[in-house]
């Protein structure tokens, strides 16, 4: 695919711009794994250059994509996990809490299935406090 060929050249901009077709693509073929090796591809060049068009809004887009990703836990819980935890991160510095908790909850589901119970117990005092979760709160 061109996307590997711009990785493997490592032309920053081309290799951003088809990895995230690709990833786009793939998942529209549910393709999630294809579509989650794309996006793995793309975030590391992405991070790099911070003059890329519009480029906290779409490392943003494809971070919260972990959490969508239920099977790539099993592929790279690693990654998830830190994609999932710098989305979170977004959004806290946005006071979007309604966003930290259901990516809160998407990393605690994330890490269970990885056998990361360490890290899903290290997260819920996170969650009651920066979420303000109360007996009651929660309406469901």
């Amino acid at each position: 695919m061109i996307a590997d060929h711009y990785v493997a050249a490592r032309d920053e901009n081309k290799a951003i711009e088809y990895s995230v077709k690709a990833a786009k693509a793939a998942e529209e073929n549910n393709a999630e794994w294809e579509a989650f090796e794309h996006y793995q591809h793309a975030v590391p060049f992405l991070e790099k250059d911070e003059t890329y068009p519009n480029q906290a809004a779409l490392l943003l887009e494809i971070y919260e994509k972990a959490a969508q990703f239920s099977s790539a836990a099993w592929i790279d819980a690693s990654t998830c996990l830190r994609w999932l935890q710098k989305a979170i991160d977004a959004y806290t510095e946005k006071s979007d809490m309604e966003h930290v908790f259901g990516l809160s909850l998407s990393y605690l589901v994330t890490s269970s299935i990885s056998g990361n119970y360490a890290a899903a117990r290290q997260k819920i005092p996170e969650i009651v406090e920066m979420c303000n979760v109360r007996e009651g709160t929660l309406l469901w």
